[in-house]
């Protein structure tokens, strides 16, 4: 009798298993067609707009705003980029690696000038100072460009040169070709202890390898915990 339970029992199991493979299944079929006619619904709407509407349309802001419109609902870290613009969004945005000159700029009254120079980088090998005003960037004027224009035509591929035209304080202006170096800039600015008994951690950006580098300062706040 024993043995006929085990047996009855062995195939209740089969049959859940089965049971619960074919909901899955059916769960999964039926959210790949709601997928799918979704995409049609957006696909015609699409196509009858560009095909039928009155006036002309830019299909690619178009397509751009409605992508744009159905991501306004999730969180505010989620966006579109189209194709065209990924290389300059992951320059900007997410890769903290980028070719730079190693300097920080600022504006004052409509002028760029040069705010800090990094120690070993290209802008300290070609005797670029603190003060110094940069006028042009590959002979395109900076006079009204803000400090984010301008950081941007720094920027560029590693080994790349950039033209820059400079003055100094009562020197004449002089040209500068620069190539352009491997800058990384770490997520975590500052880690340690405040007043004596709080850790802290200081995360500027959350971009690659954030986690990576807010896990090993945590970890070196708690060498240091444990030291004292």
């Amino acid at each position: 009798m024993e043995k006929g339970v085990k047996v009855i029992y062995r195939k209740f199991l089969l049959s859940a298993g089965v049971i619960a493979l074919a909901v899955g299944t059916w769960s999964f079929s039926d959210d790949l067609f709601q997928i799918s006619k979704n995409l049609e619904v957006f696909a015609t709407l699409y196509k009858e707009v560009n095909v039928n509407y009155v006036d002309d349309i830019n299909s690619a802001r178009f397509l751009k705003t409605g992508a744009d419109a159905m991501l306004d609902g999730l969180d505010p870290y989620t966006e579109f980029v189209p194709e065209s613009e990924i290389e300059d969004y992951k320059l900007h945005y997410v890769s903290t690696q980028y070719g730079g000159i190693g300097a920080s700029i600022f504006s004052r009254d409509s002028k760029v000038y040069i705010s800090n120079v990094f120690e070993g980088f290209p802008a300290q090998k070609a005797d670029i100072r603190p003060g110094d005003q940069l006028m042009k960037i590959n002979d395109i004027v900076l006079d009204g460009k803000n400090s984010d224009q301008v950081s941007q035509l720094l920027k560029g591929s590693k080994g790349a040169n950039v033209k820059l035209l400079l003055k100094r304080e009562n020197e004449a202006a002089v040209e500068k070709n620069v190539a352009r170096d491997e800058i990384k800039q770490p997520n975590v600015s500052y880690f340690g202890m405040v007043d004596g008994n709080m850790g802290y951690i200081k995360l500027d950006r959350f971009l690659e390898n954030s986690a990576q580098e807010v896990t090993d300062a945590l970890l070196a706040v708690k060498k240091i915990t444990l030291t004292v």
